[in-house]
């Protein structure tokens, strides 16, 4: 099992918002869960995964985490996404 760190992200994250941003596509996101605390708190060393709702265009948002955690070789499960 893959475990993201606090680095890891905020990594991911970025390159989330910096893929947005060049296709000129808002993402409005909230993190939540185990990833919100190591966020805020630094009260968890890693997480499991990111627990997220989020609100864009789903395709786009499926596509560009999934090119990501690719990049960064981390495993994506995309079957469940809260997209409104």
């Amino acid at each position: 099992m893959t475990l993201l760190s606090r680095q890891n992200i905020l990594h991911g994250l970025n390159r989330l918002d910096a893929v947005a941003r060049a296709e000129g596509i808002l993402v409005d996101l909230a993190v939540y869960g185990g990833a919100a605390l190591a966020l805020a708190f630094d009260l968890r060393m890693a997480t499991k995964d990111v627990d997220a709702v989020v609100r864009g265009k789903p395709e786009f948002l499926r596509r560009a985490v999934k090119q990501i955690a690719d990049e960064e070789g981390w495993p994506v499960e995309t079957t469940e996404w809260p997209f409104s």
